[in-house]
């Protein structure tokens, strides 16, 4: 449930340093721009991301970002940043003031706890939040194909020991992520609230759609994780009895391979007319697409909390999800939601199905909103965040 205290400002603002494998898109993000907005009027803002091409940058907007070279390698930017960003930390904290450093995930925990130590050596004590947006154990391992994967393993959990261990406190997205973080740290005092959405533009594209369309959709990266295949499979046999529907694939593609693999279920069960990849769509685009789909799918093997989910909802359209990680706690209940299990091709096409007849659109725009507005505000993140940094 959300909390209904009120963030208050303060004339002692602390200084922060986010750090992130993140790629920084040019022109910003609306929501990292939002985001930004929101956390300047509380603290004064650093950001260690990677740039969008070969040259170190500086940008500023509420804050500084600090962007790393972005090199078009698999893994290169990750080894970048753990090699370069203790540097700027150590940097920030003696001639920048910043005393609290938040890792976006464990994998940027480890630099931080090495920035954190070596600052404590020259008499400099900093706070490290680490953040956990997902499976971080096993997600990289379904995203891409990994060599070498035993020696890999290996060296991460000596990064998560690391990392977790000189953590001050964590903070989860979901009760899945929560009890990770704490396997790798019993006595780390970690949060649950979920990570920071704009959630308004598909508040409006659902009260400006007046008629769902024959579509379902699909919203996320096209990697084994996410469970694509499984999605074209079950369509496969919905298609036989829904003819004039389509399913919508939006979101980049990561692995060509898979991406190839997923192509040739499609091209084998004939839905190459009835299958259509949208690539990534800018957030108002992507928000009008959600609000006129029939139903929203998200079949993944792992997943942290599925944000998009809480858009779906946020758009008036019902969601269908696998049993794993944190998306239970966001589809509770029937009226607007199916759990089914993972890997399960007849249970998800049954799921789906059961939101492809006609139902009363004004009341699941109602009841799916109201669930959003329960499960995010921004009123609440700021509340929760400052409450975490105090």
């Amino acid at each position: 449930m959300p909390y209904k205290g009120k963030a208050v400002k303060t004339q002692n603002r602390k200084a922060i340093v986010f750090i992130g494998a993140k790629d920084f898109v040019n022109p910003i993000e609306l929501s990292t721009l939002e985001k930004a907005d929101t956390l300047s009027d509380y603290f004064d803002l650093y950001y260690i991301w990677l740039s969008w091409d070969w040259k170190f940058r500086i940008y500023k907007y509420k804050g500084t970002f600090f962007l790393l070279p972005h090199i078009p390698i698999k893994g290169a930017g990750m080894i970048l940043l753990q090699l370069l960003s203790p540097i700027y930390i150590i940097y920030l904290a003696l001639f920048k003031k910043v005393r609290i450093i938040c890792a976006m995930s464990p994998y940027e925990a480890f630099p931080a706890a090495i920035a954190k130590l070596i600052l404590r050596i020259v008499g400099k004590k900093i706070k490290l939040l680490v953040e956990s947006h997902g499976d971080f154990e096993k997600s990289l391992f379904l995203i891409r194909n990994i060599h070498c994967k035993g020696i890999i393993k290996k060296f991460l959990s000596f990064m998560f020991r690391v990392g977790i261990k000189n953590s001050d406190c964590g903070r989860a997205v979901s009760i899945a992520t929560y009890r990770q973080l704490k396997k790798w740290n019993n006595s780390l005092d970690v949060h649950i609230y979920p990570a920071w959405m704009n959630l308004d533009m598909f508040y409006s594209a659902c009260l400006k759609c007046t008629n769902k369309a024959d579509t379902i959709i699909f919203v996320g990266d096209i990697t084994f994780l996410k469970g694509v295949d499984i999605l074209v499979k079950a369509f496969a046999k919905i298609h036989e009895v829904k003819p004039n529907f389509k399913l919508k694939i939006i979101g980049r593609m990561v692995n060509k391979a898979y991406f190839n693999e997923v192509k040739n279920i499609i091209s084998e069960n004939n839905l190459d007319e009835y299958v259509i990849f949208k690539g990534f769509l800018s957030p108002e685009n992507l928000a009008i697409h959600v609000a006129e789909a029939r139903v929203l799918v998200l079949p993944s093997r792992s997943e942290g909390f599925g944000r998009v989910l809480v858009e779906s909802l946020a758009a008036g359209t019902p969601i269908v999800c696998t049993r794993i990680g944190g998306m239970p706690d966001i589809a509770q209940d029937k009226k607007y939601s199916e759990i089914v299990e993972v890997d399960d091709i007849e249970s998800l096409q049954k799921g789906i199905s059961r939101f492809l007849w006609e139902y009363d659109e004004a009341e699941m725009k109602k009841i799916s909103m109201s669930r959003a507005k329960e499960l995010f505000s921004k009123e609440d993140f700021v509340y929760r965040i400052l409450e975490i940094l105090k």
